[in-house]
């Protein structure tokens, strides 16, 4: 080695020192006990269950992204709400969907103006609503998957 080098390393040796008692100790630990005879978990958050692997596969093709199937029926044989509670679950659903539906809240606006209070009566003009709200919701089925090669618009 070279002797100004050696000199510089000595010089300053405690710069290159390895460092000691890291980590520090503390006065508890933060690890969660495991009941007996049980594996800590290693699931990685971002990635999913083989069993979720066909459901997946189902959503999202090669076509786009797609609404799952069984949601569709179910929002296809829904009654006409009758009470508050029933209005509720049906926004809920379809709320989920929204980013599907074009214009979703303008359509979805009579509907979720009955649940202010007190304010819940089925009319001719919201029983309208509430069917163009389902074809609405059941013909959206896919979203384009973006492609990286055109150029992105807001």
């Amino acid at each position: 080695m070279e002797p100004e080098l050696a000199l510089l390393l000595h010089t300053y040796s405690v710069v290159f020192a390895t460092p000691i008692n890291l980590p520090p100790r503390r006065s508890h630990d933060h690890s969660i006990p495991l009941l007996e005879r049980s594996q800590p978990v290693k699931v990685k958050p971002y990635r999913y269950p083989h069993s979720q692997k066909e459901e997946i596969e189902k959503l999202v093709s090669g076509s786009g992204i797609a609404m799952d199937a069984n949601k569709l029926e179910v929002v296809q044989n829904w009654v006409e709400p009758m009470k508050l509670k029933q209005l509720r679950g049906f926004l809920g659903l379809t709320s989920y969907y929204r980013r599907f539906v074009q214009s979703y809240a303008t359509i979805a606006a009579p509907l979720i103006d009955l649940l202010k209070k007190d304010s819940f009566r089925w009319s001719q003009a919201i029983a309208q609503a509430f069917q163009q709200l389902k074809i609405a919701v059941t013909s959206a089925l896919v979203l384009a998957i973006p492609n990286f090669n055109e150029i992105f618009v807001l």
